[in-house]
């Protein structure tokens, strides 16, 4: 490249005459120096260089063996992923250490530690042994032998309407029994209504191929068609699909058409016409087990005339087979159970979450098997076109599967960490595009050096390479790697913790394997080659296979090149030195409108669903709990109370003392408030109003404000058990207080024996906790809300704030021992709190992410305009990627919140290496410099993206939707990454890119650098001055 040099050297390099454009004379003579510096050190390679180049062989072989040996010891020793036992994949998939949970995992201790440590009734033989009575006048109460017969009828009364056979006459009934019964959604598939003759036809000749078959008798089938047949006295089984006629379907839609504002109105049995009194049974079926919700309800906005979707049920207990997973995987496992009129589209089955966790546990490890496989296979065969060497491809895959093991040891041995979730997988597949990238980025410019100086040894070549290529590798890995660590410091998710800490280590670690392993190769390669070339020219110099392989070498070079000049030295710079401006407005009105989509409309959007997907949405499985767990009324009026549940807890300090990284060590130590003292009248008095309080807020139930409090029904009790002669004997000194605050005989003895005497069989607003020698350690109460569960963030969020003002309010003004209590919904925020964690994690992880990235690329570069300009573009590759993701309707889950965070990483590689490029060059106007910063990074930047894209798109057939959400999302961050780094971040630099020394840094105390740094490179054994140049 000294065609770019205005310098002439004479006979030695300390005799330089470099005189650029705007240059004085001090800067010459600092470029004197420098010069004169660089060709002392550069032609010496340092000792890591020397010894590569005289022991590959020791090195490839240490690594090798190192790798072996992790991997013995992690086949030994490591834990065994919980995705591999077929354990719940979604554990760990909350947060630790947050307000929400700390309460929460306290409660759940407390309850655990329930006739343990602490108990919600007093120990019966310390309460005798202080009375000095005996045992058999305790537990005979009149309270406790009329609740226990009021419970047991309840219990009977219960399990009898449980377990109720719905059914009549000839037609078919099930046992209502969720657990224990199939259920099939069958949709029409071209969005006609499934109550026409040609729909009820092609229903019943689905069932019967792939339903019936796997039932005996055929009563454990119940569904619409059967209905339909009922009322005209068919019966299903000997008469078969054939029997359904125009005139019998008809019949049946009139029917349910005139009596559905009956059913909707509940006056089935009367007034209500003959024909809807008569089939009110089969009516009552229809719309509560088989419609969806909302079905001809009259009133409702956009009544539903057409029938869409509908239940079919199974009998569990006719199954031919009983293992509802068995089932499954023989009959419904491809997801496409149709015929021409009719599909199913979701299906639930009995214990369908351990179903799911087994199948994701095989679908994990078989789709990484085959989809890790193939994005490899497609990076490989890319990677050796471009460099034809079928060496460096499977240098390539050892150096991926060595990085993988070494992290996964110090994951596991160095950092102690016992969880693995299967989210950690991902990140090998973000190695194995990250690691072909640095190989490919190391070798290319190795081979350019020896192509463009091959004057230099073979030493002086390698050492120039690792100096260059290094240096871009290192801030890359760097910048990725933090992205992923970023993770553990802004989110108190337990998984993404884990996925941070891990996908950062494999990053670093196949930084360093790649500067050892790479270089070694290279070595190893060369010698052989040269000494296979060298053996063919002492034997025939002008041999055919000699010829046919330069020949095949110069083929490939040429088109290579050719390819490459074409596409990054003309069309690329021609398209941006031309079309500057298109670019601009193009990318920035389309950055602007990503903003727009996603905080405006249709906006990111938290999760809806507890749930977390594990499957895509044509899974059965998947489908039902996604869209049709809550279709049909049935389903509506088994689901659980939506009220929030509110605990208040005194005595005790929420603490998660567990490990935060391991979602198996919640904790159990519960740390009391050695504050707190019940027996003191402070704190009766204030637990007494605050409860009277607590009723009259309009956010707790009506039916618990007419809930008594414990402390001031404590002695209307103590009173009416005082006046009855058969405890009276033995409750002399309790009658002496029947209002708060009571004395400490009352609290310590009467309490607990009045408690033991009611067995807890009276509903008061407050219960006593207390320690095995029965000292009252805790108080807790227990209301409902009128305040209703939502899956929305911003309601829970209101909710919460609701609870959390008054609350707050309260405990300023109580006494020293109470105001460490707090209140908890139990679970009931859990959600809400994973939800706010995504949304607070996700929002530091891209602030920390992007000042690192900020800092990176102004180190690098030195240059501040530079570094605004690419954080700009990566900024608008970032938008434009999360826009993406939010028209595709992703919401902002776990998988999504990592993702965004690596999008940081991945985004900044690319602007990078073309920000230092358009530094590096000597050109002084912009438009010249953004042509050489294609030329040199050109080729590098668009195979880096073309790897990890194709990587991405290889994972799209996978069956795990966390695979193909990774996919999906590295092709988008490559197209964006690509786009904005090659036609914005080069057409910005192309109009107002900083030119010589604009804007330049520089650090105090170092030497004046020049305008454009170049590596002088000086062969000492050759005076010839064309073999000194620049690079």
């Amino acid at each position: 490249m000294t065609h770019e040099l205005d310098t002439r050297l004479n006979r030695r390099v300390s005799h330089v005459s470099y005189v650029p454009e705007h240059e004085d004379d001090d800067e010459l003579l600092a470029l004197e120096e420098e010069l004169e510096a660089v060709t002392v050190e550069i032609w010496k390679p340092n000792c890591f260089i020397r010894f590569v180049e005289r022991f590959p062989y020791i090195i490839i072989i240490l690594m090798l063996s190192s790798a072996g040996g992790c991997a013995a010891l992690l086949y030994f020793y490591a834990p065994v992923p919980n995705f591999i036992t077929g354990d719940d994949p979604t554990k760990g998939f909350e947060t630790r250490g947050t307000e929400i949970h700390k309460r929460a995992w306290t409660l759940k201790n407390l309850n655990e530690h329930n006739n343990v440590d602490y108990f919600l009734m007093p120990n019966i033989s310390i309460v005798l042994e202080e009375l000095n009575i005996p045992q058999k006048v305790i537990g005979f109460g009149p309270f406790q032998q009329n609740s226990a017969q009021y419970h047991s009828k309840r219990e009977e009364r219960d399990l009898s309407s449980h377990n109720k056979l719905v059914g009549f006459g000839s037609c078919p009934g099930f046992i209502l029994k969720d657990s224990n019964t199939y259920k099939f959604v069958i949709e029409p598939r071209h969005g006609q209504d499934l109550l026409s003759l040609a729909n009820l036809k092609a229903w019943c000749e689905l069932e019967s191929e792939v339903i019936l078959p796997l039932i005996s008798p055929i009563r454990g089938l119940v569904s619409i068609p059967q209905l339909v047949l009922c009322m005209s006295n068919i019966v299903y089984k000997w008469h078969g699909c054939e029997a359904f006629t125009e005139r019998s379907v008809t019949a049946f839609k009139e029917i349910m058409h005139t009596c559905a504002p009956h059913y909707y109105s509940k006056t089935l049995s009367g007034p209500a016409p003959a024909l809807c009194t008569k089939n009110s049974q089969i009516i009552w079926q229809f719309f509560m087990y088989m419609a969806p919700i909302g079905f001809l309800q009259p009133g409702s906005v956009g009544v539903r005339e057409s029938l869409g979707s509908a239940l079919s049920y199974v009998d569990w207990s006719t199954m031919r087979e009983l293992d509802p997973e068995k089932v499954y995987r023989k009959s419904f496992l491809s997801n496409r159970i149709q015929n021409d009129k009719i599909r199913i589209v979701a299906m639930n089955i009995p214990s369908q979450d351990d179903v799911k966790y087994n199948l994701f546990s095989d679908y994990l490890l078989d789709d990484l098997k085959k989809y890790f496989t193939l994005a490899l296979g497609l990076i490989l065969c890319i990677m050796m076109l471009y460099t034809k060497s079928v060496a460096m491809v499977l240098a390539t895959v050892i150096n991926v599967s060595m990085s993988f093991v070494f992290a996964c040891a110090i994951y596991f041995f160095v950092c102690r960490l016992t969880f693995f979730p299967f989210i950690n997988l991902l990140a090998g597949l973000v190695l194995i595009a990250v690691g072909a990238d640095d190989i490919f980025i190391f070798y290319d410019t190795w081979k350019q050096i020896r192509t463009e100086k091959s004057q230099l040894s073979f030493a002086q070549s390698l050492s120039l390479s690792y100096k260059h290529a290094t240096l871009s590798i290192f801030v890359t890995s760097f910048t990725t790697a933090s992205a992923f660590f970023t993770n553990t410091i802004s989110s108190t998710i337990t998984t993404i913790r884990c996925f941070g800490i891990f996908a950062g280590i494999a990053i670093i670690v196949n930084f360093f394997v790649m500067v050892a392993w790479t270089p070694a190769c290279i070595v190893c390669m060369e010698k052989l080659w040269q000494g296979f070339i060298g053996s063919l020219r002492s034997r025939s110099a002008n041999s055919m296979f000699q010829k046919s392989v330069q020949r095949v070498e110069e083929f490939f070079d040429n088109r290579t090149s050719k390819i490459t000049e074409l596409a990054c030295a003309r069309f690329l710079p021609a398209l941006v030195n031309k079309l500057w401006y298109v670019w601009i407005i193009i990318l920035t009105s389309l950055g602007v409108g990503s903003c727009f989509v996603i905080f405006y409309k249709p906006k990111l959007q938290l999760p809806k669903s507890q749930d977390f997907q594990l499957f895509p949405d044509d899974n059965l499985l998947e489908n039902w709990d996604l869209n049709f767990i809550k279709s049909f009324p049935y389903q509506i009026q088994h689901q659980q109370n939506d009220r929030i549940p509110l605990y208040v807890v005194f005595g005790f300090e929420p603490k998660d003392d567990g490990n935060w990284l391991d979602p198996d060590d919640p904790g159990s130590a519960i740390t009391e408030d050695t504050n707190f003292d019940f027996y003191k009248n402070s704190t009766q008095m204030w637990l007494a109003n605050f409860c009277a309080d607590l009723k009259n807020q309009s956010f707790v139930d009506p039916h618990f404000r007419q809930q008594p409090c414990a402390l001031p029904k404590y002695g209307d009790l103590f009173q009416q058990f005082c006046s009855i002669p058969r405890y009276a004997s033995f409750l002399k000194q309790c009658c002496t207080q029947y209002k708060p605050p009571y004395t400490s005989h009352q609290l310590k003895v009467c309490l607990p024996a009045l408690q033991e005497i009611l067995g807890g069989n009276i509903n008061l607003i407050g219960n006593i906790i207390y320690n095995s020698t029965n000292t009252v350690k805790g108080f807790m109460m227990f209301v409902y809300t009128n305040l209703n569960f939502s899956l929305s963030y911003d309601e829970m969020d209101k909710n919460y704030k609701t609870l959390k003002g008054y609350f707050a309010d309260k405990f300023v003004t109580a006494p020293t021992g109470l105001r460490t209590g707090f209140f908890t919904g139990r679970y009931t925020f859990t959600f809400f709190d994973v939800q706010g964690a995504i949304a607070r994690g996700t929002n530091l992880s891209i602030l920390l992410s992007i000042a690192v990235a900020f800092g990176i690329m102004l180190i690098t570069t030195m240059n501040l305009v530079i570094t605004l300009y690419a954080i700009v573009a990566i900024m608008f590759s970032i938008i434009c990627t999360v826009a993406s993701i939010v028209l595709l309707g992703w919401h902002l889950n776990i998988i999504e919140s990592i993702t965004i965070s690596l999008a940081i990483g991945l985004s900044i590689d690319f602007t990078v290496h073309y920000g230092v490029a358009y530094r590096l060059s000597l050109a002084n106007e912009p438009h010249l410099r953004v042509e050489e910063s294609f030329s040199r990074v050109g080729p590098a930047v668009a195979m880096a993206a073309l790897t990890t894209f194709s990587a991405g798109a290889a994972m799209m057939p996978a069956r795990v939707l966390a695979y193909t959400k990774l996919g999906t999302f590295l092709m988008l961050v490559m197209t964006f990454s690509w786009v904005y780094a090659t036609f914005l971040f080069q057409s910005i630099c192309r109009i107002i890119g900083p030119k010589g020394n604009c804007c330049q840094l520089r650090c105090a105390g170092c030497k004046k650098a020049p305008p454009s740094h170049r590596t002088l490179v000086v062969n000492p054994d050759d005076d010839d001055d064309s073999l000194i140049t620049f690079s």
